[in-house]
């Protein structure tokens, strides 16, 4: 095994300290491409055998097709207007409690 190489424990760690939020997903995608097209490129009789068996419970693009399905909610911040909006909805409420 080589010392350098990044497992998927490392990743997943590395991605826990990234703090801009499209980082994560790109580094998913990415790394899912390439151990999907890798896999395919070399044949199972050809592979070279861990010492160690190795399962992680998701492989990387099982990762990506999670985030990315989960991705359909479109986030934003919060303006103006939508705290204008909840304290005008707030004060009916207390207006039908206090009647």
């Amino acid at each position: 095994m080589n010392m350098f190489t990044i497992t998927a424990d490392n990743v997943i760690e590395l991605l826990k300290e990234v703090t801009d939020k499209t980082l994560p997903e790109k580094i998913i995608q990415i790394a899912a491409s390439k151990t999907s097209s890798s896999s395919h490129s070399i044949p199972d009789d050809k592979r070279v055998k861990d010492d160690f068996v190795y399962s992680a419970p998701y492989s990387l693009s099982e990762v990506h097709n999670r985030l990315s399905s989960k991705q359909t909610m479109v986030v934003r911040d919060t303006s103006f207007d939508d705290l204008k909006g909840e304290i005008e909805h707030l004060k009916e409420l207390l207006d039908t409690w206090a009647h």
